[in-house]
């Protein structure tokens, strides 16, 4: 993690170091033609918005002395109960044919006991205690972020579930916060 850290600092350093140059001459080109100027300030724009990612990647990704990673403790409740306070719920895998922007259907709390899995967000409670199988990966057209998958089953029902922390806008989630959901989630009984 503290490579990758250095790595975005030193990119947008190149990037600050190399935009003067790229400026000065893009400012050359547009006294010759006028028509380029847009396209310059596009490119400007570009290179600043670029700036900008990097370092905010960079501050995103402090060592643990000045951000600390997710620590358990503070997302326990009562003892056996692994809780978050924002969690993203999908009831299916989010395919290009949904048309949906946000990755998940709801954000709400989840609570996750020794023998059952509850979440609830403003518009609904889903109690799940009669579990089939739990996985753990990418699904659907979210490539990026993890999912807790819950195959499970309501009035002899199979259903399915998938869960990621929101925290931080999803950001706990990628530093690890599904994947700890999934080791609290997997020592639940299953159904033979």
């Amino acid at each position: 993690m503290r490579k990758f850290r250095w790595l975005l600092l030193v990119c947008a350093i190149v990037f600050v170091i190399q935009t003067p140059s790229a400026l000065t001459a893009a400012l050359a080109q547009a006294r010759t033609d006028h028509r380029l100027i847009p396209i310059m300030a596009m490119a400007f724009l570009f290179r600043l918005g670029w700036i900008c990612a990097l370092l905010f990647g960079w501050w995103k990704l402090r060592p643990n002395q000045v951000r600390p990673e997710i620590n358990l403790s503070q997302r326990q409740g009562p003892p056996g109960v692994f809780e978050i306070d924002r969690a993203y719920y999908l009831s299916r895998p989010n395919s290009w044919w949904r048309f949906k922007l946000l990755a998940y259907d709801e954000v709400g709390k989840l609570a996750v006991s020794d023998t059952q899995i509850v979440f609830q967000s403003g518009t609904r409670t889903i109690v799940i205690d009669q579990i089939r199988q739990v996985s753990y990966g990418k699904q659907g057209r979210d490539f990026i972020n993890d999912w807790v998958k819950v195959e499970y089953i309501i009035g002899g029902a199979p259903q399915i579930a998938f869960f990621a922390d929101g925290g931080s806008l999803g950001w706990d989630g990628v530093r690890g916060g599904t994947a700890k959901l999934f080791q609290a989630m997997k020592r639940l009984p299953a159904l033979a």
